[in-house]
């Protein structure tokens, strides 16, 4: 067929830039021309939104209700953050933007919602870097009565059934992520021992001036520097844990019943005092998800809440009244899940920033 007219459909006023343009810091301030020109990056974005569509089928079918809780907010709590404040002018007070909806969503399971989450942004006051992005997507969700070893057997389902139903690959610097089998399980005190050579105080000790000392002392003979940072029971742990252990979890791997000094809002071990129903999801070096057996008892919370605010983190989490008051009323036995989505699609994609990860990352 003759073509017998032509017609433009939209200017095009600049030329495309080359094509190591893919490998300047450019594409993330132009994200279009990134798209436009990379494939890859459009599969990333593709992926990752089959990932939160599975996710979100995967709880439905399990009888959970997603649900909204508030971004701006009076309090904050549910995670160790800063938040990002703000000033509303017809209240005349200050707001803060969620850096967890933890709270909200368990005050909806004292209130008769047995199994909800909610999948949506957070947003934390903190650095910038390559797992690292003030504004990110959770995944939270909690059942009531369950456990932590309820939802490592969830996880393990979750994870598996996604890599396979999707057709992903994941790997970690040449070597092949296995989902197919039962994830592996350490304990998080005896993994530090092992990587230090040296015993640790009992986990009711955790919280003394000694440990405290003994903490500061052995991140100085690992190298780990110290000047100008918070250094609490559970900062020091948390530093250990990430320069000794962390790295080499590359597998699927369950960091299993963290100090209780590192978790004020999870239920203490039923048989191990100074320990928590806890677990942490590592894949690829990199924490995926955290997930504990939660607290229901509101004096006990309150106790944990005022001991998190006497240190001298500013970013620990304060007291909250109002949750407190709420769970007098009854929160039943509960086990709670979250997972940051950008982290896990980076995994899942073999992605090095997660960046790449978001459409329009800062």
């Amino acid at each position: 067929m003759a073509v017998t007219r032509v017609r433009m459909l939209a200017p095009c006023l600049r030329q495309l830039p080359s094509a190591n343009f893919d490998i300047s810091h450019k594409r993330y301030q132009r994200r279009y021309l990134d798209f436009m020109i990379n494939q890859k990056s459009r599969n990333v974005i593709k992926t990752r939104a089959r990932v939160v569509s599975y996710l979100r089928r995967f709880l439905e079918d399990r009888d959970f209700l997603e649900v909204e809780t508030p971004i701006l907010s009076d309090r904050v709590g549910g995670a160790t953050a800063r938040p990002f404040l703000t000033w509303h002018n017809e209240m005349g007070k200050e707001l803060s933007m969620r850096i967890a909806p933890e709270l909200y969503l368990k005050q909806l399971v004292i209130g008769g919602f047995d199994r909800v989450f909610e999948i949506g942004k957070l947003f934390r006051n903190e650095g910038v870097d390559h797992t690292h992005n003030p504004e990110f997507t959770s995944c939270e969700f909690y059942q009531a009565y369950a456990d932590y070893n309820d939802l490592i057997l969830l996880t393990e389902e979750l994870l598996r059934g996604m890599v396979e139903s999707l057709e992903l690959s994941p790997s970690h610097n040449k070597t092949s992520l296995k989902f197919s089998e039962s994830f592996d399980k350490i304990e998080f005190i005896p993994s530090l021992e092992s990587a230090t050579n040296r015993t640790f105080p009992s986990p009711e000790d955790l919280g003394t001036k000694e440990s405290l000392n003994f903490l500061r002392s052995l991140c100085a003979e690992q190298g780990i520097s110290l000047e100008g940072q918070v250094t609490s029971v559970s900062r020091l742990l948390d530093k250990l844990m990430g320069r000794l252990v962390e790295p080499d979890l590359v597998q699927p791997t369950f960091l299993l019943h963290h100090p209780l000094v590192m978790s004020p809002l999870a239920k203490e071990h039923r048989s191990v005092p100074g320990l928590s129903e806890r677990f942490e999801l590592f894949i690829g070096g990199r924490e995926v998800a955290n997930a504990y057996t939660e607290l229901n008892d509101p004096e006990l919370q309150r106790l944990a809440l005022a001991s998190e605010a006497r240190s001298d983190d500013p970013e620990a989490m304060l007291p909250d009244e109002d949750y407190c008051r709420a769970l007098e009323y009854g929160l039943p036995p509960t086990a709670g899940w979250g997972a940051g989505l950008d982290r896990l699609v980076m995994t899942l994609t073999n992605s090095t920033s997660i960046r790449d990860v978001i459409t329009f990352p800062l």
